[in-house]
C-alpha cells in the first residue's frame, strides 16, 4: 500500500518528529500499562482546558442531535419541564426558575382523568392510537378508551394501537433509525415516528398548561427527558432524535438518568415525606462521604446505581449503572401466563381482540392488587373475569370454568364465585417470585464488590416500589440496610428530573460503561506492533488498527472532562484534492477491556462514527489540529479545533445506523 487515501483512519505527521501526544491531567499510566501496548503515542489523555473559538454549523449536515452541551443557554431558561417517558406509564412536571430559587419543591404536575372511573392519576398509560391514515389520534387513557370503543364496534383493525413500546430500546437490542414497531394487531410503523408522536403530545400538554398559568413559550423551556441509566449510546441518540423530531429544540434538551435524578429528589425531601427514616438518619444518609444505592424499579426495568455524596452535597457515581428487565411488567407477564394456563392462550387473545374493554378493566384491577397484596395477606385475591372470557372457554372446550380449573394445578387454589375468581394469596405472590429473585441476586452481587462495601443507605424509587411484596423482600434480604422510600415513589424520577434541570451541577461525575476509542495508525515499531498490520504509506511504515482510547471502562469521568487527540493531515497531492470537500469519518470502537490494543481484538466492536465536516466547506491543503471528546452530562460531544487559527467546529457523533 503506497497511498494515504487507502487507509483513511491514519493520522499523519509529515515531520520527522513524533506526533503530539494526547494530553492528560487526570491519569498517569503505570509501567505495566505502558508495557502492554504500543509506545506513548497511543496513550490516552484528557484536557480540562477548553480551547476558545466560535462553534460553526456544519454545512450540508442535518441538525446534530448529540452536539449540544449543558450550557448557560439551557441553565438560564425560565422554566424546566421534565418528561418521564416510562414503559408502562408516562407523565410530565415543571417548575419556574424563580419558584425553584425560593421553594425548590414547588413543582407542578398534571392530573390525568382515568376514563371509565372518573378518578385522577399523576401519570397516564404509555399508549398511543393512530387513525387509519397513520395520524396521531390519542395518547394515554384516551387512547385506551378510544381503542376499546373501536374494537367493540369491530372498527379497530384499520387503526394503530401501541403499548409499552419503550422496552424496544432496552439492552443490546438492534436500535436503528429503521427500527419498526408492531401494534397490537401486528401492523408496523417506524419506531421513531411513534416515539416522536408520543413526545410531541406530552410537549404540547406542557405548553398548554404553562400558557394557561404563566404565558411562557417553548423558547423559555429547558426540557428534560428521563432515560434508564443502562441504555446504550444508540438508544440515547434515538430518544434525542425523536424528541427533536417532536419539535423540542436540540439546544433546549437534556437527557437525564432516571436513577440519579431520583436520588436528587430524595435528598431534597423533608423527613416526613420519606418512609423508613428515624431521628437523624436523613441527614446522616447524605453526609459527605456517605455511599448509597439507588434501586429504581419501573414498569419495564430495574436500574441500580451506586453513588457517593461529595463536597457541597453534590453526588457522584462510584460504579457504572447496571440492571435488567425486572420491572413490574414482568409480574404482569406472569399473570398473563396464569390466565393462559387456565383459559388457553388463543381464548385469552380472542377475548382481548373482541372485548378489550372488560379485559383492560381486569388488567387495571391487577395493577391495583399488585400494590396491595403483601406477605401478610391471607385472604383470597378477587378478580372479576370478563364474561366474554368464560363464554369463549365454554365454546372451545365444552366445559365451564369451574370444571377446567379442577383439572389444573390450581385446583383448590383458584375458586370461582359468581363473576369472579378468588386467587390464593400464595399463588398471587408466585407472580412476583422470578422478578424479585432477579433483583435481589443482582443487588447481592453489587454488595459483594469493592464498590458495594460501606453502603449504608438504599433508596427505593419507581412505580414497582409501591408493591409491599417488593419492599418486604428487599428489607428481608438486607436487614442491616437503611432503606428509604418516598411516599410517592412513582413520582421520584419525574420530580427529580425537574430539580436536576434546575441544578445540573448536582451530579458531578459518572462511571464509564465501557472503553471508548477510535482506530488509528501510528509509526510502526519493530518488536512491538503486529507485522500483519504493517503498511507502507508515502514512504513510511505505519501500524494500522491501533485502538486509541478516549475513556476507559469503570473510569470516573467528571462532567466537562475532555479527551484530546491530534490530527495532522495533508491534501496537497493532486489525487486528494476531491477529498477536501468530503467529511472526515472516523469509526468509534468500544471494549470491555480497560486497555485494548487493537480494534480487531475479540472484545472490541464498532460502536459508531465521528463525522467531521470540512470547516467552511473545504479542508485546508495542510492542517494541524485536534479533536476533543467531552463528557457532557449523560452524552458525549465532540469538537474539531484548527490549531492554526483556533477555530472550532462541532463534530457529529452517530451511534445509529
Amino acid at each position: 500500500m503506497s497511498s494515504l487515501e487507502k487507509i483513511p483512519e491514519i493520522d499523519v505527521n509529515d515531520s520527522d518528529e513524533p506526533a503530539e501526544k494526547p494530553r492528560t491531567e487526570t491519569h498517569t499510566k503505570t509501567d505495566k500499562e505502558r508495557d502492554r501496548g504500543p509506545p506513548t503515542d497511543r496513550e490516552t489523555g484528557r484536557a480540562t482546558d477548553r480551547e476558545k473559538g466560535a462553534a460553526s454549523k456544519k454545512p450540508g449536515l442535518k441538525t446534530d442531535p448529540n452536539m449540544m452541551v449543558m450550557t448557560e443557554h439551557k441553565k438560564n431558561k425560565m422554566v424546566v419541564a421534565a418528561i418521564d417517558f416510562g414503559t408502562a406509564y408516562s407523565g410530565f412536571a415543571y417548575s419556574l426558575k424563580h419558584d425553584f430559587e425560593i421553594k425548590p419543591l414547588r413543582i407542578m404536575t398534571n392530573h390525568w382523568t382515568v376514563k371509565g372511573s372518573g378518578s385522577m392519576s399523576l401519570k397516564a398509560p404509555t399508549s398511543i392510537l393512530l387513525n387509519p391514515d397513520q395520524k396521531f389520534h390519542a395518547f394515554g387513557y384516551d387512547a385506551d378508551q378510544r381503542y376499546t370503543e373501536l374494537a367493540q364496534k369491530g372498527l379497530s383493525k384499520e387503526w394503530y394501537y401501541f403499548q409499552k413500546f419503550k422496552m424496544k430500546l432496552q439492552g443490546n437490542m438492534d436500535v436503528t433509525r429503521k427500527r419498526m414497531l408492531e401494534d397490537i394487531d401486528g401492523k408496523q410503523m417506524p419506531a421513531n415516528t411513534i416515539f416522536a408522536m408520543s413526545i410531541n403530545f406530552l410537549k404540547m400538554e406542557i405548553l398548554k398548561l404553562m400558557a394557561k398559568h404563566s404565558g411562557y413559550t417553548i423558547e423559555d423551556v429547558h426540557f428534560i427527558i428521563t432515560i434508564p441509566a443502562v441504555w446504550t449510546d444508540a438508544a440515547k441518540q434515538f430518544m434525542r432524535e425523536a424528541a427533536i423530531e417532536a419539535g423540542i429544540p436540540g439546544e433546549n434538551l437534556t437527557l437525564a438518568f432516571e436513577s440519579e435524578v431520583a436520588a436528587v429528589y430524595c435528598r431534597m425531601l423533608p423527613k416526613k415525606s420519606l418512609v423508613g427514616l428515624r431521628g437523624r438518619d436523613l441527614l446522616q444518609s447524605f453526609n459527605k462521604g456517605r455511599k448509597f444505592m439507588v434501586l429504581d424499579l419501573g414498569g419495564g426495568t430495574c436500574d441500580v446505581s451506586v453513588m457517593e455524596v461529595v463536597n457541597d452535597g453534590n453526588i457522584e457515581h462510584i460504579r457504572k449503572a447496571t440492571g435488567g428487565a425486572w420491572g413490574g411488567g414482568k409480574v404482569n407477564e406472569e399473570f398473563t401466563i396464569f390466565l393462559n394456563k387456565i383459559f388457553g392462550e388463543d381464548v385469552v387473545n380472542q377475548c382481548w381482540a373482541e372485548n378489550p374493554s372488560e379485559y383492560l378493566e381486569m388488567v387495571r384491577a391487577f395493577e391495583i392488587k399488585k400494590r396491595k397484596v403483601s406477605k401478610e395477606t391471607t385472604d383470597e385475591v378477587p378478580f372479576k373475569i370478563p364474561a366474554e372470557l368464560r363464554m369463549l372457554l365454554k365454546l372451545k372446550t365444552g366445559f365451564e370454568l369451574e370444571e377446567v380449573i379442577r383439572e389444573t394445578k390450581y385446583n383448590g387454589k383458584v375458586i370461582v364465585k359468581g363473576d369472579k375468581i378468588l386467587i390464593d394469596p400464595n399463588v398471587f405472590r408466585e407472580f412476583f417470585k422470578k422478578t424479585i429473585d432477579s433483583i435481589i441476586k443482582h443487588m447481592k452481587e453489587i454488595f459483594d464488590e469493592n464498590s458495594g462495601r460501606h453502603i449504608a443507605t438504599l433508596l427505593m424509587v419507581g412505580g414497582f416500589t409501591e408493591s409491599p411484596l417488593v419492599r418486604d423482600a428487599v428489607r428481608e434480604a438486607f436487614p442491616n440496610m437503611m432503606i428509604i422510600t418516598p411516599k410517592e415513589p412513582s413520582m421520584a424520577v419525574l420530580k427529580g428530573a425537574v430539580l436536576y434541570g434546575q441544578n445540573p451541577e448536582c451530579i458531578c461525575s459518572r462511571i464509564c460503561k465501557c472503553t471508548y476509542g477510535i482506530r488509528i495508525a501510528r509509526p510502526f515499531i519493530d518488536g512491538i506492533h503486529r507485522e500483519e498490520y504493517k503498511v507502507l504509506v508515502d514512504g513510511k511504515y505505519y501500524c494500522k488498527n491501533l485502538f486509541q482510547v478516549f475513556f476507559t471502562v469503570d473510569e470516573k469521568t467528571k462532567i466537562g472532562q475532555t479527551f484530546r487527540y491530534p490530527i495532522h493531515n495533508s491534501y496537497e497531492s493532486e489525487i486528494r484534492q476531491d477529498l477536501r470537500k468530503e467529511p472526515k469519518i472516523t469509526e468509534i470502537y468500544v471494549s470491555n477491556d480497560a486497555h485494548p490494543l487493537y480494534v480487531t481484538d475479540s472484545n472490541c466492536t464498532k460502536h459508531g462514527q465521528i463525522i467531521m465536516e470540512p470547516p467552511g466547506g473545504m479542508w485546508p491543503e495542510k492542517f494541524t489540529g485536534y479533536v476533543e471528546m467531552e463528557i457532557a452530562g449523560t452524552e458525549i460531544v465532540g469538537r474539531f479545533v484548527n490549531k492554526e487559527n483556533g477555530d472550532t467546529n462541532m463534530i457529529y457523533l452517530d451511534f445509529l445506523s
